[in-house]
């Protein structure tokens, strides 16, 4: 039945690439997580357990407990990973990935050095080291860990945190790039200090720009580029913290600030002008 049930989530996640190669990543780590969820606590755990309460030596009992509190915190860990899709509770089973990916990174081979350093020099260590649960244990603690390792890797490269988010700006070739690839035109020599972002992930597609101006013409160019028009809403700096990445913003500004100028599109661009600094931002979404 294990075999069987197996190769048919083995097929689940073959099929999934022809969908998404991103996908496929998820499925393959959601079978995981579902895995490790249910087996850890129900089969592994309660074997660890009553493998320490035989232990020859109290540190011995120790190591197999530590093992046991491991294989707790990657069963957790995974349950959050599966119940995340319910998105219940204001992100709950967020929060709690948050918290436990960078653990477990620094857990496994934390307990694993500790784990070695208490059956170290113990006349019953083979009691231990030889227990095919302790193995068993191991290995899921091994493949966790390369699993938690490469999803903080491409959760920071998807959602391009610090460091990736440096190449948005200020001047960088990326911003500048992004600025010419978007905006039709190259940013002339009247532009500086340009942020460019544009992120596109599952039905999500924003892009964000900056920059400060010494030459109206080139805020005019764009405005009528997406031909965007002036509204009387009042606009406070408080929305520009709320849409924008906070390294781009200015501190000395207030919430409270607002723009003499803010103009919208039909097809979701949004811009504001901030004429006393000259700086010009822009939001597209769905673009």
């Amino acid at each position: 039945m294990l075999p069987g049930a197996a190769a048919v989530l083995a097929l689940i996640v073959l099929g999934s690439v022809f969908v998404s190669p991103l996908f496929s990543v998820y499925a393959a780590y959601y079978i995981g997580a579902l895995a490790t969820a249910i087996l850890v606590p129900a089969i592994l755990i309660p074997r660890l357990w009553k493998s320490a309460s035989s232990a020859p030596t109290e540190r011995i009992e120790w190591a197999f407990r530590l093992n046991a509190i491991r294989g707790g915190l990657l069963a957790a860990s995974a349950l959050a990973f599966v119940l995340l899709p319910l998105d219940f509770r204001a992100q709950l089973m967020f929060k709690v990935i948050v918290f436990t990916v960078p653990t477990i990174v620094i857990a496994v081979p934390v307990i694993s050095a500790v784990g070695k350093w208490l059956v170290a020099s113990q006349p019953d260590s083979q009691v231990y080291e030889g227990d095919d649960w302790v193995n068993v244990s191991k290995l899921v603690s091994v493949v966790s860990w390369i699993g938690a390792v490469l999803l903080f890797a491409l959760v920071v490269w998807v959602f391009e945190y610090w460091p990736v988010s440096l190449k948005h700006g200020p001047d960088t070739q990326a911003a500048r790039g992004g600025f010419e690839s978007h905006f039709g035109f190259e940013p002339p020599e009247s532009v500086d200090r340009v942020y460019f972002r544009k992120f596109l992930f599952w039905q999500t597609d924003e892009t964000h720009a900056k920059f400060h101006y010494r030459d109206r013409a080139v805020v005019d160019r764009i405005l009528e580029k997406y031909d965007m028009e002036l509204r009387s809403e009042v606009q406070s700096y408080e929305m520009i913290r709320l849409q924008f990445p906070g390294r781009w913003l200015d501190d000395e500004r207030e919430d409270s600030f607002v723009f003499d100028e803010y103009y919208r599109a039909p097809f979701g661009h949004v811009t504001w002008v901030d004429t006393e600094r000259q700086v010009f931002y822009y939001l597209a979404l769905l673009d």
